[in-house]
């Protein structure tokens, strides 16, 4: 399991790809295939997690409620959509 705390969309070798970025460890972890896991209920608050392959991802910070987590998750779920839509994308004349 690892730790994250924000989501970002680079470009990599002419691709576009979604990272969750540790901040703290200078790590950034590629989101391919992912289950969002969201929200996990711990003692904190609510927890977002994201699968990806075999590998777990929690996002550092707890939200105060089920509805701020599933924004969060909406939010990565777009950046996920747009990479994809660019990656697909006619190339420009």
């Amino acid at each position: 399991m690892y730790q994250f705390d924000r989501v970002a969309e680079q470009k990599i070798n002419g691709t576009f790809e979604v990272l969750a970025i540790n901040d703290e460890d200078n790590q950034a972890y590629l989101l391919r295939d992912v289950i969002i896991n969201a929200p996990d209920i711990t003692l904190e608050g609510f927890r977002l997690s994201i699968s990806c392959n075999s590998e777990k991802y929690v996002y550092r910070v707890s939200f105060n409620t089920a509805n701020e987590t599933k924004e969060f998750a909406d939010s990565v779920l777009r950046l996920l959509l747009d990479a994809s839509k660019k990656n697909f994308a006619a190339p420009c004349a």
